[in-house]
């Protein structure tokens, strides 16, 4: 199984397409990685924290996360964690 961190970066994979550095300096900013790693998933947030409350309220609650490798399941749940209710 290949590790999300020993994917190329961006510039990385430009420059292993051939392209020049001042390619990737001239990229806009909305096109770079967030510096925190995490992104949007607001709607399943909500979600996790919906079937949180309603488990604390004692309803039998069950919740399937999938998706690709890579895709930030861990991170998902990772972020689902910090929630302090």
């Amino acid at each position: 199984m290949r590790s999300p961190e020993a994917r190329p970066s961006g510039p990385d994979v430009l420059r292993r397409l051939g392209a020049e550095d001042e390619l990737f300096e001239q990229t806009p900013r909305s096109f770079l990685p967030p510096p925190s790693g995490f992104v949007g998933r607001q709607q399943e947030l909500s979600l996790l924290r919906a079937a949180a409350r309603d488990a604390r309220r004692g309803a039998a609650v069950a919740v399937l996360i999938e998706g690709a490798s890579g895709v930030g399941k861990s991170a998902l749940l990772a972020r689902f964690l910090e929630w302090k209710p």
